[in-house]
């Protein structure tokens, strides 16, 4: 949700990371990709998925932004 009073997006994260793990794992089910790392700090969250031992994708969000 956007306030514009407030200039600032509301973000529900652990929805967020729900929602970017299932479709990673929707995506890439045939080939038993799994969540490696679930990072989550005051200012970011960082997924690692692999398949096997190869990383397959990995991503940063920050929760801040300076604008």
């Amino acid at each position: 949700m956007y306030f514009k009073n407030k200039n600032k997006l509301d973000v529900k994260y652990d929805d967020l990371i729900s929602e970017l793990q299932d479709v990673v794992v929707k995506k890439y089910s045939q080939h038993g990709v799994r969540l490696i790392k679930k990072n989550i700090s005051d200012v970011s969250i960082e997924l690692s998925f692999n398949i096997g031992d190869n990383e397959l994708i990995a991503m940063n969000v920050n929760k801040e932004s300076q604008y």
